[in-house]
This record gives structure tokens, sequence and C-alpha cells, in this order.
């Protein structure tokens, strides 16, 4: 069937019906019932004789308290059964470590709520949870709902059988945060955990864990749809729809299906269409394609967004995604964004914010939205998540404001090799993919960093078909910095392809392994490395110098993943800032930002500073203006280099209490930075050495 509608045209054919519940499934251990992702907009329409919008979703966000469980007893003992004792009241999402700091281990959440009435005959009632880090078990009314592992991506229950409608109902959720001791058999090196470390020290991530993301109750129909992925051809403006549609009706049936393609700030439908699927009882998967014969690329200066919509017929429900059409690969060693070569103007995050340690603070919510602003206004057209999944509400501001992302998942960085190993990595990495795959934004899946040759990495080399089943359509990264050294073994993976392509430096088929001798001038660099870091000593040799200005000249292009210096902390400032929140004093950022700031302090009078610098913050300030100086020498090294197909500056902010951002831990600017950053991406930079 072929239909005109404006300026699009539709072609519906090699539709696929199975029993699969996507194109590469993956092993859930422990996943149960339906998979929401977060991608996917679950709305209703008022319609004659329906419920309005608010009655579909109801979010699980108050009410909620929280306990610890050191002797994990609790199961044995069955806390699920009644309220929980001793706990405390909490806001979802909230770490365990606002609450309970440095604590480590099993910790019990509850909340009651009012069993809303479903206004769908035969409709299921099913429990979403965005992200629960890492372990989490969940009863409702004392009665088991399921259990699931993996610390950043969103699973659902189906609890129908066990919600009391128009009664109140008790939710309680056992969270495991594994510490390096083992508690039922879980330890935290063998977990996706990113650089998690205990105890704390800086450079290194807070042990955090909890529910992480929001909890919410659906009020879902029989018929509907659990997944969509759409995949858009910016050069034919081909649409191709992968739909996981769900029959929960017991028996099989035929259903029609409306499609709709419209602009997502709103207008007039380009595209619509409908296709009768013929759905098997439980998970059944379908594909349809139409064509766009005009597409608006999304671009950063012209973030344009299409919204996906589907809806079963007479169901007052529809599912949406947003989408763009765009493409961005490697070509001869250069990214190339919709065919136009750009410079990738990168630097990257920990997601590391004061107080909540991964969630932004009720003092200053916005915080996590300020970075990708900040970043956007500065010059950067990409942010790199390190090892850490972005929240799904900063790739939707990603989305909008034209801002691309590279984003890797806690299993790649320092996860230990085990026999679950591969499963765990596995699930991470594709679970990550499967919940961002539709924003236009994220261009870039990375699989690792800093990572050693070994088991985990070689896993990784070999997951690339497995990623490829999931998204055909993003560039792929194996491994940033190559600490593997292993040359033969292509960084990259563009677009449409299935293997590791020799994009950068010395990377060859049949090249030999690069020497493992660990250059101290240039910290964290291997010789003629395509995937670069560098950590030179400050101030720079003239020597390191030459190399910034010269590397490359003999290889393939190279890609400076991260370069970056430091500067001291103004821990004065921050514990401040802290105090002036209201934080509670034995949180571990500020306990330690505190013992930094009266330590310098004491010293500062012992070693009679006050002759220097009137006060001990005007050093710490003097130190940072010294750092944008730094940063703008870098520029001018980098910048003078042809070979250097772009760059991640490192890092973002303070995270980690580095002391290495560009702006500090409560996202004010360090002095002089915003200049050098307006001054080091200008689009034509005068760089002078003179020695």
């Amino acid at each position: 069937m072929v239909r005109q509608e404006g300026h699009a045209v539709h072609v519906q054919h090699g539709c696929c019906l199975s029993s699969t519940s996507e194109p590469n499934p993956m092993k859930r251990r422990h996943f149960l019932s339906t998979a929401v992702p977060a991608t996917l907009s679950f709305s209703a329409r008022p319609a004659k004789g329906a419920a309005g919008a608010a009655e579909f979703t109801l979010p699980l966000e108050k009410g909620w308290r929280i306990c610890t469980d050191p002797d994990n007893r609790g199961r044995t003992a069955r806390w699920f059964g009644a309220p929980l004792a001793g706990a405390v009241e909490t806001k979802i999402p909230a770490i365990i470590q606002q609450h309970f700091p440095a604590y480590h281990g099993v910790a019990w959440y509850q909340c009651e709520f009012q069993g809303p009435v479903h206004p769908l005959r035969g409709g299921r009632y099913i429990l979403r949870f965005s992200a629960v880090d890492y372990l989490a078990e969940v009863w409702l009314n004392g009665a088991p709902a399921g259990k699931h592992e993996g610390g950043e991506t969103p699973f659902a229950f189906d609890v129908t059988s066990l919600l009391k409608p128009g009664a109140t109902n008790r939710l309680t959720v056992r969270v495991l945060n594994p510490a390096k001791e083992p508690i039922d058999g879980y330890t935290l090196q063998e977990i996706p955990h990113r650089n998690k470390d205990v105890p704390f020290t800086p450079g290194r991530s807070f042990d955090t864990g909890g529910i992480t993301e929001p909890v919410e109750l659906v009020m879902a129909p029989a018929v509907r749809a659990d997944d969509l992925f759409v995949r858009a051809d910016p050069k034919t403006g081909v649409v191709r729809v992968w739909a996981e549609l769900r029959n929960d009706t017991g028996k099989a049936l035929a259903t029609r299906w409306k499609f709709r393609i419209a602009a997502a700030a709103g207008g007039s439908t380009v595209v619509a269409f409908e296709h009768v699927a013929k759905l098997a009882p439980g998970a059944n998967t379908v594909e349809v394609e139409t064509i766009l014969a005009h597409p608006r690329l999304w671009d950063l200066a012209d973030p344009y967004l299409y919204r996906l919509s589907v809806t079963p017929e007479g169901c007052p429900v529809e599912w949406s995604v947003r989408f763009g059409f765009r493409d961005f690969r490697i070509v001869d060693g250069y990214f190339r964004l919709n065919g136009r070569r750009i410079f990738l103007r990168s630097t990257h995050t920990g997601n590391h914010a004061p107080i909540g340690q991964i969630i932004a603070p009720r003092e200053a919510p916005d915080m996590l939205r300020r970075d990708l602003l900040l970043a956007k206004t500065s010059g950067f057209n990409t942010v790199r998540f390190i090892a850490g999944v972005a929240h799904p509400y900063q790739l939707d501001l990603c989305d909008e404001i034209g801002l691309m992302v590279y984003e890797e998942c806690y299993a790649g960085w320092v996860l230990k090799d085990s026999p679950a190993m591969a499963a765990r990595f596995d699930e991470a990495t594709l679970g990550m993919v499967r919940r961002d795959r539709n924003h236009p934004s994220v261009t870039i899946w990375g699989l690792l960093n800093e990572t050693d040759d070994g088991p985990v990495f070689r896993h990784a080399v070999a997951s690339l078909p497995a990623v490829r089943k999931l998204d055909d359509t993003r560039l792929v990264l194996l491994s940033s910095g190559r600490w593997d050294c292993q040359r033969s073994i292509g960084s990259a993976s563009n677009p449409g392809t299935s293997d590791w392509q020799h994009v950068w430096g010395a990377e060859a088929p049949g090249a030999e392994p690069a020497s493992r001798k660990w250059n101290s001038m240039l910290g964290g660099y291997f010789e003629k490395a395509g995937d670069a870091h560098v950590y030179p000593g400050v101030p720079q040799s003239a020597e390191v110098n030459h190399f910034f200005r010269t590397v490359g000249r003999d290889t393939k292009p190279v890609f400076l993943s991260e370069y970056g210096i430091g500067s001291m902390m103004n821990v004065i400032r921050e514990a401040r800032r802290f105090e002036q929140a209201g934080a509670n004093p034995n949180l571990e950022d500020f306990a330690l930002l505190r013992s930094m700031a009266e330590r310098l302090t004491a010293d500062w009078t012992r070693f009679g500073m006050d002759g220097v610098y009137p006060f001990p913050e005007d050093l710490l300030e003097a130190s940072q203006r010294l750092m944008a100086r730094h940063r703008r020498l870098g520029f001018d090294h980098i910048r003078s280099n042809p070979k250097i197909c772009g760059f991640n500056v490192t890092g973002m902010l303070d995270h980690g209490i580095t002391c290495e951002g560009l702006w500090r831990f409560w996202r004010d600017w360090k002095p002089g930075m915003a200049d050098a950053l307006e001054d080091g991406w200008a689009p034509l930079r005068w760089c002078l050495f003179v020695n």
C-alpha cells in the first residue's frame, strides 16, 4: 500500500511478527514482565467516556520511608509484610547515603498509596522503576512483585493481581548497594560500578545506591506498545519503526494500529498510516516503514525533532517517542555530522552533585540541566557521560538544544572479571542502548574507558554484534584512551557497519601492539594511540608542548578524548555552600570538604601565609585564574595541529573532588574560564608560539 499525504509518502512492506520481545533479546536475570523504556511517553487522549491523562499514570514520589539493614536480616524477618520500624522520611528519587552517610549494604524503602480504579476494561497495572542501584527486590502488599539486577536502566512489573483498587497499598523495595565485602555474593568490584570506591578518595566516585530515578504506577490497556524504536535515514527520508506490542488479553487477536508523525513541538501531521497486526498472547514485534520526502535534519544549530505516535484502534491511550534525522560518523579519521566535517568540541561529566551525589540537590534542582546549558553556551558541541548513563531528562534537553552526547554505562570502567562479568556487561551496555536509542542527540555509544587488555576488554570487542542488533544507526567507540595497546583492533564502528575500523593513530590490520611502557611525561598516553589520553604535569614542558603540536604527524588523525589540568579546589567556598544549603554535616562530600578547609586554614596560620595572600581564599582564587591561563595554552597547541580531529576537555566540573573542572562543584564559573573557552573555541584562532 502506498499513500501520499502532504510531503510524505508511506510504504508498508516487510512487516515482521515474532514471539521475541526485541531484535536482540537480552539476557535479563531477575527481570519480570513489562519493560517500558524511559524514552517512551505514555499518555491518555481523553475521549467520550474516557478518563483524563492524570488518571493513567500515578507518580510515586511522596510518602516514602527508608531504613538500613546492616545485618541483612530484613528478608528473613519479613520486613516486607509490615510497616518498616525506625524508618525516616524521604522523597524519591533519593540515594541511601543522603539519609545514612557512608552506609553501604542493604536498605529498605517503603511507601503507601491509594490504589486507583483502573479506567480501562481489562487493563493492567504496571509498576515502573526508571532505575534502582543496584539490586532491587519488590513486594506489593506483602507479596513478591519481582526482582531486578542493574543500576542504571528501567524495569517494570505487572502487579495487576497484587494491587488493591480503592484501598491502601503498601509498596516495599529492598535495595542492595554492594561494597567491597560480599553481601549475598555481590561485591562492588564485580558489578558495573564506574569507579566507585569505599572509602572514597578524590578522583574516584562515591559508592552510592538506592532508588535513583522516578517510580510510577501505570494503568495500561491490555493491548499496548511496550517499546518503540525509530530509525530515520537522513539521505532517503525512510523511517523504519520497530515496535514491541503486548497482548495481555490471553487470546490471539488482530488489532489495527494508527501511526502518526508530526513535528515534536506541535503542528500538523506530516505522515499517517495504519497497520493491522496479528498478536499472539504476550510480546510481539512489528516492523513498519514510511517515507518523509523532504525531512528536516537535526543539527547543532537547528535541532529539529519529530514525534512518532502510536495508538491501537478504539483506545484512548497513545504511546510516542521523539526522534530526528541526522548522520554522525568518522570519514578519513575526522568526524562528520550530516556530511559536514566538524571538530568535536567535548567535555565530560560524572554527573556528580553535592548532597545527592548523583542526584541534583533539592536546593538546586536544575543543577544537572545547568551543566548542559553551560556547556552549550560556552562553545561545546558534545558532552561525554563518562562511565555512567545520563538522566533521561538530560537527554531530552540535549535533544532540544542541539548538544551531542557520547554515552557510556557503569560497566565501562574498572569492572573486575568474574563468572558473571559477561552477562553483567551485556545487560548494562545493551540496557543503555535500548533505553536511549531514540534520542537524536546521542551520537556515540562508548563501551569502555581506560581499560587494559584482558577478559573485560576482549568481551567488549566481541560485544559489537549485540550492540548492532539493537542499534545500527550510531557511531560506537571501543575504549577511550586505548590502554589495551592492541593496534590491530580498530577504535570505531561507523553507523551501518558491524566491525571495528582502523580510523586513528597507528591502528591497522595486523599491527603490532604498542609498548606497555607508561609515558610519565604524558601521563595516560601510549605510543601512537589514536584515541588518546594525556595528563602532563603543570607547567607543561617544551617537550609536552611539542607533542601536542606534532602528534599524528606520522599516523592517521588522533582523537584527544581526554586532556586537562587541575587547580586548587576552593574548598572553603564549597564547604560554605553546603552550610548555606543546611546540609547534613555528616554527608561524605560535605565532611571531606570541611576537613580540607579546616586543615588548610590551620596550615595557613602555621606557615605564616598571611604574609603572601590576605586570606586563604585569595590563594585558591589565584590558582583557579592560573588554570584558565593554562587552558588557553592548551588550546593554542591543540588548535594548531590539524591532525587532532576532536578534543574532550577534562573535565566539565570538579566531579570526584578532582579540582579539574571548568566550573566549580556548586556550578559557578571558575575565574577567567568562560573567557578562556570563548577564546579556545573561536572559529578562527591565531596560535603563536615564542620560545
